[in-house]
């Protein structure tokens, strides 16, 4: 069986300040972290072939923690701008 698993980064620190990111690029707030790891455990019975992730540290993070979670460490990442969030421009912090 094949699967489509989309995973959106956890709780940034502006994220948890009620700010939107956009192009800015927030780190995860401990609470992200925690996020991360649930979406982890949530699937953990899927061996991943590979992933897909924008430049964006709060969701590169995300995936690194995942695939630590996973014991997949190696997983083949292709990192894209692409999949980026939306630059929000003067309503960005």
């Amino acid at each position: 069986m094949s699967y489509l698993v989309l995973v959106r980064h956890g709780l940034s620190t502006y994220n948890k300040q009620g700010i939107w990111a956009g192009w800015d690029d927030p780190d995860l707030a401990p609470e992200g972290i925690d996020e991360a790891k649930k979406a982890a455990a949530s699937i953990k019975d899927i061996k991943f072939d590979m992933a897909f992730v924008s430049l964006l540290i709060r969701a590169k993070r995300t995936l690194e923690i995942i695939k630590t979670q996973l014991a997949q460490p190696d997983l083949p990442t292709f990192i894209s701008q692409a999949l980026n969030e939306r630059n929000y421009g003067d309503f960005t912090s």
